[in-house]
């Protein structure tokens, strides 16, 4: 248990500078949307000691002084690089706000899986699940959709490059680390990659919020029968339209349209994983 290295002073990922000196850590730190390369910073020790269960190492770990004891004894086996320690107010300085939890760490980044997992998967899993994110913008948003993608027993998410970086900052925190568990496909042509999914059997549902002469199906009277994508997308214009020519269904939730027009997006993909996901699947299939 020391501070730094003269090995890691010279590491490019960790900095050149001690860890104790605000300086330390690059602005992109400070960027909740933002994060270094090829690294992700973790914040809290709730999301620390959830993801260190879950087998994930950290390059290095900046905790408040008072969690020293705590690193000694109960983390003791947690795969952490390096550990350094400070006072609350440097780690505020360090990390740009207070509400860190006393605690921040640095880990390697997932990367992008391919689109043809899915597709292979589908082949021989009748009941595979994928989230489709077509143009969620809101980074809150898409960790709140990850999240509950895996809450529900989805097998990854695929999300169009306009949704920003999936492994953000304020993505992790959202999605309380979700998305460094669940594989995310990121893509450039939306459209295709959905296509890319059709030609593998998959049924292809698009969620749309009520607008005049649209005509949706209620969520509630469809079943799947076979893998299936439930398709997203962006929290004012919805699903693009490229997207939305390629979706077998169309499905729509009841809402109270004198009080509210529309559910946020993250709310209402929660609502549709809940009825299409896996685990609900397979409970309506066991009781016939």
């Amino acid at each position: 248990m020391t501070d730094l290295t003269e090995e890691n002073k010279a590491d490019p990922v960790l900095g050149a500078r001690p860890m104790m000196e605000a300086s330390w850590l690059p602005a992109a730190f400070r960027d909740p949307t933002s994060r270094p390369a090829e690294r992700v910073v973790i914040e809290g020790i709730t999301l620390f000691l959830n993801l260190a269960g879950r087998g994930v190492g950290f390059d290095a770990v900046i905790a408040a002084e008072r969690h020293r004891a705590r690193a000694a004894s109960e983390w003791a086996n947690i795969e952490v690089r390096q550990w350094t320690f400070c006072t609350d107010d440097e780690l505020n300085e360090i990390c740009g706000f207070k509400f860190h939890g006393g605690l921040v760490a640095i880990a390697e980044s997932p990367k992008s899986v391919d689109v043809a997992m899915f597709a292979d998967a589908a082949k021989a899993d009748p009941g595979m699940r994928v989230l489709i994110c077509d143009g969620v913008s809101n980074q809150d948003n898409f960790g709140v959709l990850v999240r509950s993608a895996a809450a529900f027993g989805f097998s990854g998410v695929i999300a169009s490059a306009r949704c920003g970086d999936p492994w953000s900052r304020r993505c992790i925190r959202q999605s309380m680390g979700a998305v460094l568990m669940v594989p995310i496909a990121v893509v450039d042509d939306m459209a295709a990659a959905v296509a890319q999914l059709g030609a593998a059997g998959v049924v292809i549902v698009g969620a749309h919020a009520p607008a005049p002469g649209r005509t949706v199906e209620s969520f509630s009277a469809v079943d799947i029968n076979g893998p299936a994508a439930i398709v997203v997308g962006h929290e004012t214009m919805g699903i693009s339209t490229a997207v939305a020519t390629l979706c077998d269904r169309s499905v729509g939730i009841d809402i109270d349209e004198d009080k509210v027009d529309s559910l946020n997006v993250s709310v209402a993909a929660g609502i549709l994983m809940q009825h299409f996901g896996r685990l609900t699947t397979q409970r309506r299939d066991h009781h016939g």
